[in-house]
């Protein structure tokens, strides 16, 4: 028989206590114990004081006990003491407690991130979301409202699209205590002493949480603003934590009667886009396009020209060079000329911050605009504006502008990559090359050395820009390279200038090229985009006249990269070197994104039409970053070309360079300069050709694309295959001065003098790794250039296809002409007899000839190996092909037979092998085919 201790225990055990006085206790002759339900009544009775117990117990700690050592940040509006959101810091654990309104859970704000310091991106506006608070028990989940996809109020799938597109988790945090009035309070170094930038995972970094830290943060009635001292580690080769400055700013939404406006896809803007499930089943499409613009308004409606309620002020930061300061306002204040033609009068404006003046104000404060100077080492401007994601109406818009821009000759940059001939980087172009190697440009040095220690001395950004660049495209976006392309043009200027025996570049040509640069970036922050059309407006003649006013523009648009224009050698007069003013198309742009509906128009739609129906005048044309990949088919849409006809602008620069390639060993390097200042000076001048004569290459096979609607007035045709004569001309010009090698033929003397950089040391401007200077090399990368161009695959697929665009009775660019006209030139060596007498040192085929031969051959061979499926071009092109490399085995043979041995020993050897390279190539595609 079990005792009452014994029942105890296992009652004890069970987690339960009985109390020996309780009415339904047994005495110690009850041996069989307690019944199931005498258990159960305790174990009930039990939790009930339990549950007692923990309604009186307090879900959180005190709050005075949890804040205590904590000091409340009050606001930094000194008219107010309400603050966005309540902030506690404890300076000794380094620690951020923040109280948020139980009001703010579920509703929309802003939370912006920036660069603030600490890397090469400084003052780059990183991200923007609109997110909202969501309360799940004892956590705060900071979440992302789905903002792509209408709510269709009113529409039978508004709860399917409800259900369908839920909100994205940003992260969450634990609420550590409630405050007096039941709001909820977390510790803010959980949320944002971590990735949620995701800037670790854009560019592969780790995020070091222990190793962060607060920097100065600021509480305002209407945002609070939170700099973190963010430590990251993979930035550099060893490994080890570096500190990077991002700044947070979370902030109210305004609530405004602004009205979202219809985008054009005749008229570039940013876009706010959603998708309506809830239209009818007739609609053209399912979305609803809205371009991205500030809130502007007139102050008195009846007025032609009035005051806006709300101006954009840009403030100038004090860290800006006095000696630009009036360059960068000009280029900021320029706009208005445009804002004036829609009836607002001083809509842009200009402060000037200074040690006494505007001193307070925080860049980062998403209530103002700012226009930085950084210092980053790389030539460097942006205007990213950020918008609100339901309306698109504009609400903060900052510009970055390095200084490096100004200081030519102490940079090191690239030449010679495919960015720097497309002038950008160009993700289709990189796709294409890693899907067929074989078409990758040549480089002996990468061929040699694929990894090599002068990695070591690129720009600490190198690796990551790509990155970004690819990072932005995939979400739709592309970066603005503006200011790394003008590189190019100022150190093209200062062998200009230098060539003119000034030595420095003036400041009537740097103060014109900033303010440009600045009225290209100030056009972004208004919402614009890329414009690459806008230099096909005007002739070259009109270009380089020798008007000279400010209210004169040269481009059809600023939002182009226009290059700078300078006078041969000679001339009397240098009116201006880049455009002042904006061009007719950001007028017509400005116009159509900001003008109030007023009279005559009677509605928005109306007013609109009026305006897109001029898009067929001269200097409105548009084409913008995915209408200028390398394969891109329209030749007018190219970054830092000029005219109406660029092939005229190629002639232009090309004879601009060949005179100052005549006389540059006395102007390019002084007495008491490194022979490396000569070296920079001809890969300049010399790169000149790589990049220029891509321009008239592209108009073989070229097809200009319009944008206009049927029923516009003059309306053109989406497409226009170039004129043949046009084509020809081009192709002339790139045969005559890109492939023939008489611009190729310098004095030993010169190439003697292309000394090296010799100072090896981080982050060199002066260092090359290899010593020699590889000429040939050069050479063959810009004839490469071109030639692919005209023959890579979607070029050799528009000529083939246009035939079938220009009528049967006109004259067309066919393929067959192509090849043809390409093979006699490239091998006019094969035209006659061999006369005269050659030698190894006087040979009968050139050695920049011979490369120039062995790339056409290289082409011509990766077209022939393949199958027509696997190649991606027309089996017409294949057997074109297939002929040019018949012909040319049978000419080569007649050369070898009729010259003998009066070919000089290199000449015999390539033509030799290129014959035997020629008929194994036709025997191998003949098995693929």
């Amino acid at each position: 028989m079990k005792s009452k201790r014994a029942w105890s225990r296992v009652l004890v055990l069970a987690g339960v206590t009985l109390s020996w006085s309780a009415p339904w206790a047994w005495s110690a002759q009850d041996e069989a114990g307690p019944t199931p339900e005498q258990i159960a009544t305790a174990k009930a009775a039990t939790d009930d004081k339990e549950d007692k117990k923990d309604k009186d117990k307090p879900d959180f700690p005190p709050f005075d006990e949890v804040t205590k050592g904590f000091k409340k940040i009050p606001s930094a509006d000194p008219s107010t003491e309400s603050t966005f959101l309540t902030l506690w810091f404890k300076e000794k654990e380094d620690k951020l407690l923040v109280e948020v309104p139980k009001a703010m859970i579920g509703k929309d704000f802003l939370m912006a991130t920036s660069i603030a310091g600490g890397s090469f991106y400084t003052g780059l506006q990183w991200s923007t979301n609109m997110v909202q608070w969501e309360r799940m028990g004892k956590k705060l989940l900071l979440v992302v409202p789905d903002t792509r996809f209408e709510p269709s109020k009113g529409s039978t799938v508004a709860e399917v699209v409800r259900r369908s597109y839920t909100s994205q988790i940003l992260s969450s945090v634990a609420i550590v205590t409630e405050s007096p009035a039941g709001n909820p309070v977390v510790d803010f170094g959980e949320l944002f002493k971590s990735d949620i930038s995701q800037l670790g995972r854009v560019f592969g970094l780790q995020i070091k949480k222990d190793l962060c830290k607060w920097g100065k943060f600021k509480a305002f009635p209407k945002n609070v603003e939170l700099p973190v001292e963010t430590a990251i580690s993979g930035m550099t080769p060893d490994g080890t934590a570096t500190r990077i400055l991002l700044h947070y700013s979370l902030s109210e939404l305004p609530d405004t009667d602004y009205k979202p406006r219809a985008a054009d896809e005749r008229v570039g803007y940013f876009m706010t886009v959603t998708k309506d499930w809830g239209k009818k089943y007739d609609e053209d499409t399912l979305f609803n396009r809205h371009i991205n613009r500030w809130h502007l308004q007139k102050v008195d409606s009846s007025l032609k020209l009035s005051p806006v309620k709300e101006p954009i002020i840009w403030y100038i930061e004090k860290t800006v060079p006095i000696r630009w300061r009036r360059y960068v306002k000009a280029g900021i204040l320029e706009w208005n000329r445009a804002f004036e033609k829609c009836g607002f009068l001083d809509a842009v404006q200009v402060r000037q911050q200074t040690e006494t003046e505007f001193a307070n104000l925080d860049p980062e404060d998403v209530r103002y605009n700012f226009f930085r100077w950084i210092v980053t080492g790389r030539p460097f401007a942006a205007g990213p504006s950020r918008a609100h994601p339901r309306t698109g109406q504009i609400l903060d818009a900052d510009i970055i502008f390095d200084d490096s821009f100004v200081r030519v000759l102490t940079q090191q940059f690239d030449l010679w990559s495919p960015a720097a001939i497309v002038g950008t980087y160009d993700p289709l172009l990189e796709e294409f090359f890693d899907a067929n190697p074989k078409w990758r440009p040549p480089s002996y040095r990468e061929r040699l050395l694929p990894i090599s220690f002068e990695s070591t001395f690129e720009r600490p950004s190198a690796k990551f820009d790509a990155q970004l660049a690819e990072h932005m495209f995939r979400r739709g976006q592309f970066s603005c390279d503006y200011a790394v392309g003008m590189a190019r043009e100022l150190n093209y200027a200062a062998a200009v200038f230098s060539s003119e025996g000034r030595d420095e570049l003036s400041e009537k040509f740097l103060g014109e090229l900033i303010k440009e640069v600045v009225m290209h970036e100030v056009g972004h922050c208004l919402g614009l985009r890329h414009n690459f059309k806008g230099s096909a407006w005007l002739e070259m003649d009109v270009v380089l006249s020798d008007e000279d006013s400010p209210t004169r523009a040269t481009t059809g648009s600023v939002m182009d990269y226009n290059p700078a224009i300078f006078k041969h050698k000679g001339a009397d007069t240098q009116p201006q070197f880049i455009t002042r003013t904006v061009g007719p198309y950001d007028y017509w742009a400005i116009e159509y994104g900001y003008r109030n509906v007023e009279a005559p128009h009677t509605d928005e739609a109306e007013m609109l039409k009026s305006i897109t129906d001029r898009v067929a005048e001269s200097g409105l044309a548009y084409g913008t970053d995915e209408d200028c990949f390398f394969f891109s088919p329209d030749p007018h849409i190219n970054r830092y070309d000029y005219g109406d006809d660029p092939v005229e602008y190629v002639q232009y620069r090309l004879e601009q360079a060949g005179r100052l390639l005549e006389d540059i060993p006395e102007w390019g390097v002084e007495d008491g300069e490194s022979y490396s200042r000569l070296r920079r000076a001809f890969d300049v001048v010399l790169g000149t050709y790589g990049y220029v004569g891509r321009f008239a290459a592209r108009f073989v096979g070229g097809v200009h694309v319009n944008r206009d609607y049927k029923g516009d007035p003059d309306g053109r045709p989406p497409f226009e295959v170039v004129d043949v004569e046009i084509q020809r001309a081009a192709l002339k010009l790139v045969c005559d001065e890109i492939f023939s090698d008489k611009n190729y033929q310098f004095d030993p003397e010169l190439i003697n003098k292309l000394g090296a950089g010799r100072f090896w040391h981080w982050d060199s401007d002066q260092f090359n790794l290899f010593t020699d200077y590889p000429l040939h090399d050069r050479v063959r990368a810009i004839q490469w250039w071109s030639l692919f161009t005209m023959l890579n695959p979607f070029t050799l697929n528009r000529i083939y296809n246009a035939e079938l665009q220009v009528d049967s009775d006109e004259e067309a660019m066919t393929i067959t002409e192509l090849f043809e006209t390409l093979t006699d030139r490239i091998w006019s060596e094969l035209e006659g007899p061999c006369k005269g007498s050659y030698s190894a040192r006087k040979p009968f085929v050139s050695s920049f000839r011979r490369g120039l031969q062995r790339t056409y051959l290289q082409i011509l061979i990766e077209l022939a190996v393949n199958r027509s499926d696997e190649m991606g071009v027309p089996a017409d092109v294949r057997s074109v092909v297939f002929l040019t490399l018949q012909e040319l085995s049978d000419e080569i043979g007649d050369m070898l037979k009729s010259g003998g041995k009066k070919l000089d020993p290199f000449s015999r050897a390539h033509l030799t092998e290129a014959k035997i390279r020629v008929d194994k190539a036709l025997d191998a595609g003949f098995l693929t085919s």
